[in-house]
């Protein structure tokens, strides 16, 4: 388990976050969590069959910053117990996103319906996760105060190919004056495992220019 994570992960909250997990499982909850579960580490969830895994696993490491990998389960196991106890990734997440063969297909409360023996899960670091840590030192998170998720980008940053996996890095965006933005990046660099690191810091002023990248708005703040 990463260093970092005992400055995240803390036992007064595992009431809240039991209780938020077991709104999940029932499909009572059904939005996205950012500012839910203050103090523990959240997750990306990837499922790929068996005979991918190994590639996904090197993409992952090709690519720490967009994909920081945190778990890996074995073959057909819903769990990852070094992250959570009693943790179940075929209910625990409020809402799954289905792709075959690189299309996306349609979302669904769970995967119990078509989870198999030769899936394999992947827990990929989550930029929720340092919100807090912001959110203590003054710095507002918009996106929280809105009631929204934060906008991601997809930008002209090509990953590391492994195997079938490939693409362009994606990121979310949160503004911020420019003292606060410089005070982010240090404190997003205390936790690498969780925090997609910084990958830029752009003025409205100088936006599109001098950058050796360029991003285009891919799924703007939503409920």
């Amino acid at each position: 388990m990463p260093e970092e994570f005992s400055q995240i992960n803390r036992p007064d909250g595992r009431s809240a976050v039991d209780a938020l997990r077991r709104r999940i499982r029932r499909n009572e909850f059904c939005d996205q969590t950012s500012g839910l579960a203050p103090g523990y580490v959240q997750c990306n969830l990837v499922v790929v069959p068996e005979p991918y895994a190994d590639d996904f696993q090197r993409f992952c490491e090709l690519n720490p910053k967009p994909c920081p990998l945190l778990g890996r389960s074995l073959p057909g196991d819903p769990g990852l117990p070094e992250l959570g106890v009693n943790l179940d990734v075929r209910t625990d997440l409020p809402r799954y996103r289905h792709w075959r063969h690189g299309v996306y297909t349609h979302d669904s409360a769970d995967l119990l319906d078509v989870w198999r023996d030769d899936l394999v899960a992947f827990a990929l670091g989550c930029s929720f996760s340092f919100e807090e840590a912001l959110l203590n030192e003054g710095i507002e998170m918009r996106h929280i105060a809105c009631g929204v998720n934060v906008p991601l980008y997809r930008t002209t940053v090509s990953c590391e190919t492994a195997g079938p996996f490939q693409g362009n890095m994606v990121v979310s965006m949160r503004p911020m004056r420019p003292a606060n933005a410089i005070k982010a990046v240090q404190i997003c660099s205390r936790y690498p495992s969780v925090a997609r690191r910084t990958h830029s810091l752009c003025s409205c002023r100088t936006a599109g220019h001098q950058r050796p990248w360029h991003a285009r708005l891919w799924r703007p703040s939503t409920h």
